[in-house]
């Protein structure tokens, strides 16, 4: 989660900086780790929106893609 969180603020031209808020996009089950990671790399006052993905029935079948990648347990972070 770090990993992403720092990529996405390289590809902004921004690295090392604070960004004025996060998109997170995630599979569920893992949120709360998810935002605790976040707050490590840009501190507890920067504000996070988005969610979980999910389907009609919470049954694994939904996907994330981001950078010409794509998959079911893959994290989008976007600052």
């Amino acid at each position: 989660m770090k990993e992403a969180l720092r990529l996405a603020l390289e590809q902004a031209g921004r690295p090392g900086e604070v960004p004025s808020f996060v998109l997170l996009t995630a599979p569920p089950g893992r949120e709360e780790d998810l935002l605790l990671g976040i707050a490590d790399v840009v501190g507890p006052h920067v504000p996070v929106t988005g969610g979980s993905s999910g389907d009609e029935a919470v049954a694994g079948n939904w996907w994330q893609a981001a950078n010409r990648a794509w998959g079911g347990a893959l994290i989008v972070v976007t600052a």
